[in-house]
């Protein structure tokens, strides 16, 4: 008896202590590097959420609105639109019309992490859609640290199209910091991934705030309401979010929806990054 009194006595000591290693090297983890824990922990939570939480993906008899007369079509999603089925996406096809690329929203500010990003940048691509990522710009914070933010958390690779900056208001700042701190964003993000980022916003926004000094970079535009293509002033619009309304199979509720430029999926390519 004294025996197995010892014999037991050590296998507790023994959980203890690996209990507390695995605990010390998991709170390490966690503090040193923040972004890939949450993403970890976003991960295992979506995978709960899928099998336990998830609800019948809809169809939807036609996208909701009426489609501009464009070739290629798109969406762009972030949380609000909650556990996507991306196979749904993809099989869904009214009248010739179906979705070919999609901008994910990834990141906001200097901290904020999209729950989903991970989850859709991922499904999306295994489904052959062409995808985008973006961030939300915060005008009141660092431009520098907002880029970094954005690369800590997006690895874009070959056959992506470029990374988005969302830029949507100016808050307290005037007009040329604001400004200053998106050149800084642009020049940071386009080093890092070696592709000239896309700028969006509303039309007026862009035309009122933006202006000629950024007709470089590729535009995505936000007008709805009419099937009216819009007109950007200083440069030739590639993306148009036409409306916020949209119906899209697996996904429950609305999304946007958005049309390329170009006549086909090839001159999309072109655009995306090369190597």
């Amino acid at each position: 008896m004294e025996y197995l009194y010892r014999f037991f006595s050590w296998l507790l000591n023994l959980i203890f202590l690996v209990g507390l290693l695995l605990g010390i090297i998991f709170a390490c983890f966690f503090y040193f590097y923040p972004n890939e824990s949450k993403i970890f922990w976003d991960n295992i939570k979506n995978k709960w959420a899928k099998t336990a939480y998830r609800k019948p993906p809809k169809k939807y008899k036609n996208f909701g609105v009426e489609l501009p007369k464009y070739s290629i079509h798109g969406i762009d999603v972030s949380h609000y639109q909650g556990d996507i089925d991306w196979e749904e996406v993809k099989k869904m096809k009214i009248r010739g019309d179906s979705i070919t690329f999609v901008f994910i929203k990834a990141t906001e500010g200097t901290t904020y992490f999209d729950k989903y990003f991970s989850k859709n940048w991922k499904e999306s691509q295994k489904m052959g859609l062409i995808c985008g990522a973006y961030h939300y710009f915060k005008p009141d914070m660092s431009g520098e640290q907002q880029a970094k933010h954005f690369i800590e958390n997006v690895k874009i690779k070959k056959g992506n199209l470029p990374p988005v900056l969302d830029i949507e208001e100016l808050g307290e700042k005037k007009l040329p910091e604001v400004k200053k701190e998106l050149k800084i964003w642009l020049n940071i993000v386009e080093k890092q991934y070696n592709i000239k980022p896309i700028i969006y916003s509303n039309r007026v926004f862009l035309e009122d705030n933006i202006g000629e000094e950024f007709k470089k970079y590729i535009i995505w535009v936000a007008q709805y309401k009419n099937l009216t293509p819009p007109e950007v002033g200083f440069q030739k619009w590639t993306f148009w979010q036409h409306s916020a309304e949209g119906n899209v199979n697996g996904i429950n509720g609305n999304v946007d929806l958005n049309v390329f430029e170009g006549n086909n999926i090839e001159d999309l390519k072109k655009i995306t990054k090369q190597k």
